[in-house]
């Protein structure tokens, strides 16, 4: 389109004609170079089509992100208006239409993908971020995810400006200097670089960072890698996963000054057998297991792929793994995938700050009231050992610092609380400390059902009942059922001496379903508990928030103790009578200001520390299940293992305490808001398949003959 602005006029004779107008050369370069801009404008609008079939063939029609394409547009026109200045100044050095031509093609290459080639020379890679700053892509990228950043529409239009410049001096219509004017775009483009600052104009903002994230980045004093081991030849959805991931590096790499360096690797590339299992290996230790997915190949048969959807990010000193695809059990692929972007935030900071984290936070399990020992909470102590420090503390020890811990785990008591280890317990929340309650209020005597058919339900105060009401929740003295639980093997009858199984639902294990909402639990998978009772959030007007995060299904029944438990539920079908209450709370978060229990009570002799009234704002998980944190145990003494907690031996199963527990402690123990991160919600555009395998040739032949129509008949 540009090659002849300048070229035809010089080779027809007619250039010097043209500079006797009463025009500067200014004038007729920028009349030249919008002239050029106009028909490229033109030759883009036909492609409006694209983004209207879209909105008829999404599902549900016209879910499509305007924003996004948008910002796609506004970056292609920024893109097109450098191009057509780099083609009018190559226009202007030749009157031949084919070198000019050339010379445009060469630069636009070298300025696209030329600076990012030579960025990865080895020699060079010190300088990689520098070097790809002055590359068109590094500033067009953002731009067609609909990012519009101020450091990039100045890069543009002073790139645009350049060029035309640069045509103006071949016409001697300008007395600058060179040196002074490129001067002057170098320094120009840094200072850009100085002020951060950008408009997510995607629907959902989904390119957009919290705060948070661009404090930690910018505070990053060191070089971090990440080795991505979710690379080859993957499905579409995966595809959409890994590009999200580096895209989201490639701007953490521009908040943190260069700071961070991706690499792909593919580990079913390793050709040497001892090597790739010592790579699988290697990642299996980190956490990062292979998973098997069917896919059709381009016969149309179905193939079996190992992928490896993790990361790795390491410094000189620390490394720390994480699983980029979060699968919720049940959700179609489609959703499994768009959670994991989602998640990718919070993952990626997670990780960041254990890498540069200087001290350790301190949480505790609390002892002296048969609490779970060490043997069955081990998976869990372990897993929180590697973002803080742990320790198993009794209320005497609590009381002698009360700032000591930033959260307090209450695993399963059994016996009562006597009134000096409640006021202990009681100002350690009033002096800011965080505690999740993990308990219920009902023994059973699961053992026994090994040899007999059923055991008795029975109400277990603990003498926490009134400090519990007073922070806002009330654990009913009831046993829950539900139609969504485990399954167990029920002997049905013998072969010979060896007992038959067969699978049978135990509704007294219920698998709660988090709610997607909070930070917690935003995209965990089912939570298994036993024998859990009801909780009722209590006190409306008392200035607490209170949050369900664990309910039941819509098929629960609640039973009051004392009551039996029996093998017999094994049998028992499903029905609306029996199940005929739905979504039962179990969990559910506080927060706010809490009053003490002991702000009208007698406190004199119950133990020697300062009294609060009033906490500041503080945080609570209440859980009306013990057993939620409870690992399983093989062997014993030394020889003991704890069973990953959650793990379901007969079914195979992994559900989602372990997360569900972390997140709590984590939550708990946030002050900066990282969290909230979690809650983030991404938007799922589809399309309607159905309509577009039946409408194809339709709207292929719409897409390609209609632009091509539009630009023949502009000419």
């Amino acid at each position: 389109l540009c090659m002849r602005l300048f070229a035809e006029e010089r080779k027809m004779g007619t250039l010097e004609l043209l500079f006797t107008r009463p025009l500067t050369i200014w004038q007729i370069v920028a009349a030249k170079y919008l002239s050029g801009f106009l028909l490229v404008v033109l030759s883009i609008l036909p492609t409006l089509i694209y983004p209207v079939s879209l909105w008829f063939l999404s599902q549900p029609a016209g879910h499509i992100d305007l924003g996004g394409i948008i910002g796609s547009y506004t970056g292609l026109l920024f893109l097109s208006g450098i191009y057509v200045a780099a083609g009018v100044w190559a226009s202007s050095l030749t009157d031949n239409q084919i070198i000019a031509f050339l010379y445009t093609v060469v630069v636009a290459f070298l300025l696209y993908t030329g600076l990012d080639f030579l960025g990865e020379i080895p020699a060079l890679s010190s300088l990689e971020g520098q070097i790809r700053f002055w590359g068109i892509h590094y500033h067009y990228e953002p731009m067609s995810r609909g990012v519009i950043a101020w450091g990039d529409v100045i890069y543009f239009i002073s790139f645009i400006f350049l060029f035309l410049w640069l045509t103006v001096r071949q016409f001697n219509g300008t007395r600058w200097k060179r040196i002074y004017v490129l001067t002057v775009w170098v320094v120009v483009n840094l200072l850009a670089t100085q002020v951060y600052w950008q408009v997510d104009i995607t629907q959902d903002k989904r390119y957009s960072f919290s705060e948070n994230t661009c404090r930690l980045l910018r505070k990053t004093d060191r070089e971090v890698h990440v080795d991505i081991f979710l690379a080859g030849q993957l499905p579409p959805e995966m595809q959409k996963l890994q590009y999200s991931l580096t895209r989201m590096l490639e701007e953490f790499k521009r908040i943190s000054g260069n700071n961070f360096r991706y690499t792909l690797i593919d580990p079913t590339e390793v050709q040497d057998k001892e090597e790739k299992k010592a790579m699988v290996k290697y990642l299996a230790e980190r956490g990062i297991m292979p998973v098997n997915l069917n896919r059709k190949s381009e016969d149309e048969t179905l193939v079996q792929q190992f992928i490896f959807p993790g990361a790795i990010l390491y410094d000189q000193n620390t490394e720390v793994s994480i699983n980029l695809l979060q699968h919720i059990p049940g959700q179609s692929a489609d959703k499994n995938i768009n959670h994991s972007i989602e998640s990718l935030e919070y993952e990626l900071t997670k990780a960041i700050r254990l890498l540069m984290r200087k001290e350790l936070k301190s949480v505790a399990f609390m002892t002296g009231h048969g609490e779970l020992p060490y043997e069955e909470v081990m998976d869990m102590a372990k897993t929180l050992s590697y973002y803080y420090q742990v320790d198993f503390v009794s209320p005497d020890s609590l009381a002698a610092d009360l700032s000591r811990y930033q959260a307090l785990i209450i695993a399963r008591p059994v016996t009562d609380f006597s009134e000096r280890d409640k006021y202990i317990t009681d100002q350690f929340v009033m002096n800011g400390g965080r505690i999740l309650w993990c308990v219920d209020e009902v023994e059973v005597a699961h053992e026994l059902l090994k040899s007999q058919e059923s055991v008795p339900a029975i109400y277990r105060p603990l003498n926490i009942e009134d400090l519990l009401f007073r922070y806002g929740v009330r654990i009913n003295p009831d046993l829950l059922l539900d139609g969504n639980s485990v399954f167990i093997p029920v002997v049905t009858g013998m072969n010979g001496n060896t007992p038959v199984y067969r699978p049978g639902a135990w509704y007294y294990s219920p698998l709660l379903m988090p709610r997607p909402l909070h930070p917690v639990t935003a995209g965990l998978p089912p939570v298994r508990v036993d024998y859990a009772n009801s909780i009722d959030t209590i006190g409306g007007h008392n200035g607490l928030k209170k949050s369900v995060l664990l309910a039941t299904s819509q098929y629960a029944a609640a039973m009051k103790t004392p009551c039996p438990v029996t093998l017999a539920v094994t049998e028992e079908k499903m029905t609306s009578d029996k199940f005929n209450r739905q979504y039962i709370p179990v969990a559910v978060a506080v927060e706010g200001r809490f009053r003490s229990l002991f702000q009208y009570r007698h406190k004199s002799g119950i133990v020697n520390l300062p009294f609060r009234a009033e906490s500041e704002y503080n945080r609570m998980v209440f859980v009306a299940d013990g057993d939620i944190i409870r690992n399983k145990v093989r062997g014993v003494g030394e020889n003991a293992v704890a069973v990953p907690l959650g793990y379901d031996e007969y079914g195979g199963q992994l559900y989602g305490n372990k997360d569900f527990i972390l997140n709590c402690v984590n939550w708990l123990c946030d002050d900066e808001g990282w969290m909230e991160l979690r809650g983030r919600s991404l938007s799922l555009y589809l399309l309607d398949k159905t309509r577009l395998k039946a409408e194809r040739l339709h709207w292929e032949l719409l897409n390609l003959l209609l632009p091509l129509g539009v630009v023949l008949l502009i000419g």
